[in-house]
């Protein structure tokens, strides 16, 4: 089962990867107003600064092109993660009551689910990144017309004297930042969503639809007909209804909830968009609830006061959300008014941004809320620093590991396997690897040099891959190959 917590963070890394992209995206249109001189355009340079807006198809594509390989990468190891982890509790789940599941890597109903589970995500998030637009003045427009279109009638605004180049400017940026990078008219709804939004209804739905799929069919193997629904604090008031309750999957049994009467199947039920909620076996007789009627009575912390008025826990969260999107609002003027050099503008978003961060802060206190980091980063210069930051763990701190070699702070490599040899690959089918496995260990490990300036093993808890400056693969091998010195050196770099 996934339960709420694990459904709640699922997406953090792919949030961050799309975070980046939309922050390439508006650094870029500004970089591009700092280049075309909109802050000093003249008539005579009016035709000048029409040919330097205008951005082809296959220049923006090649923008965006190493985000959507990164993202794309994320989507797949999101869903096997999901998709062995919901598999695995539920085959122990089956144990304890001396029913075995076929393994994963033998039951192709459920291999199959989750192959078209990473198809469908996919291919969801191809249609994301083909919709993705902005709002500016009301007027919902796509990626491309921004580009070929807005840019050049900021430039014909300026050059016909009737608006001054700091007025065209600020109101673009002002306009952008209000409106982040959207997604225009997703899946033809006629509403637009943030990028964040998107991606979360998009991830955390396909989720939903394979797990739900893999648990008919288990209980279908299995013979079981009752399944216990998870619980979370802060849940909507219509799933509230039912959370923590049993449901009879065949709708026979009186005494528990069908699957009608939560709504499974609808895009606003159980399972549904942006639900958290999950399922597990219970076996009556034989099971204790979870949730009992008063635990679920009481699952929210009481409501609390900020500033004269009162929070439930789920308005406090939906609170959170509009503060966070405001923190990013006044991080992206920060980040484009500093692209374009006004200063004067720069400041004045700095010293709202601090407002809002207080706020946060303020707010999460009364509350006592955790906050979500990833829609809060301060905007920096260092880029390399934030790539270090993705790159190792939290906990992390670069050690000295004796023979094993010594920890570093920051070494990206990213895996050649063109030049991979024949036996790193039949390695790898033997102790049943995948490229997508190595791919992610080596970007998000903690890096350790081995061999100065050649050889580094990037290091995680659930693997290990060892490659050369030149990306090309070593060796490679997962925790279930860890011997006692490894599993020492993962507690001396880790913890615990």
């Amino acid at each position: 089962m996934l339960n709420p917590e694990y459904m709640e963070r699922v997406t953090d890394h792919l949030i961050e990867l799309y975070q980046d992209l939309e922050d390439d995206i508006l650094k870029d249109i500004a970089g591009r107003i700092k280049k075309n001189g909109y802050l000093t355009a003249t008539a005579e340079r009016q035709a000048e600064v029409l040919i330097e807006s205008g951005y082809t198809t296959e220049e923006i594509e090649s923008l965006l092109k190493p985000h959507f390989e990164d993202i794309d990468e994320e989507i797949t190891q999101i869903i096997n993660k999901s998709g062995l982890k919901h598999y695995e509790d539920e085959a122990k789940a089956y144990r304890a009551v001396n029913k075995n599941l076929l393994d994963l890597t033998k039951n192709k109903h459920a291999e199959n689910t989750i192959n078209n589970a990473v198809d469908r995500l996919i291919k969801g998030n191809a249609n994301i990144t083909q919709s993705l637009g902005v709002v500016c003045n009301g007027e919902n427009i796509k990626l491309n017309k921004f580009y070929k279109d807005k840019l050049n009638q900021a430039a014909f605004k300026v050059s016909s004297g009737a608006f001054s180049g700091q007025q065209v400017v600020r109101s673009l940026v002002n306009d952008l930042s209000e409106s982040g990078i959207r997604v225009i008219n997703y899946q033809n709804s006629g509403r637009n969503y943030t990028v964040e939004s998107a991606a979360k209804m998009l991830v955390r739905t396909t989720i939903n639809q394979m797990t739900g799929e893999i648990s008919l069919s288990n209980a279908e193997d299995m013979d079981q007909d009752l399944m216990e629904i998870s619980a979370h604090a802060g849940a909507r008031p219509s799933h509230a209804e039912w959370q923590g309750k049993i449901v009879s999957l065949s709708g026979d049994n009186d005494k528990y909830l069908s699957l009608d009467d939560i709504g499974y199947g609808d895009v606003g039920g159980f399972m549904g968009a942006n639900c958290r909620h999950n399922w597990y076996p219970f076996f009556e007789g034989i099971s204790e609830r979870a949730w009992s009627q008063e635990m679920l009575d009481n699952i929210d912390p009481e409501p609390f006061e900020f500033e004269d008025k009162e929070y439930t826990f789920y308005e406090a969260t939906q609170k959170q959300r509009q503060i966070e999107r405001t923190i990013r609002k006044y991080k992206h003027r920060v980040m484009m008014y500093d692209k374009v050099g006004d200063d004067e503008s720069k400041l004045i978003a700095q010293v709202r941004l601090q407002r809002q961060r207080q706020l946060y802060k303020d707010f999460n206190k009364a509350g006592k809320l955790r906050p979500t980091t990833v829609n809060t980063h301060v905007y920096g210069y260092d880029n390399k620093k934030a790539e270090v930051k993705k790159l190792r763990k939290d906990n992390y701190k670069p050690v000295d590991l004796g023979k094993f070699g010594k920890g570093v702070n920051y070494y990206k490599i990213k895996v050649n396997w063109d030049a991979a040899s024949s036996h790193s690959i039949k390695q790898l089918d033997k102790r049943n690897i995948s490229k997508e496995r190595v791919n992610y260990w080596v970007k998000y490990g903690a890096p350790v040099e081995q061999i100065k300036d050649y050889k580094y093993a990037y290091v995680t808890k659930e693997g290990v891959a060892v490659v050369d400056v030149n990306g090309k693969l070593i060796t490679a091998w997962s925790k279930n190959d860890f011997d006692e010195d490894m599993i020492r050196i993962i507690k001396k770099m880790f913890g615990e």
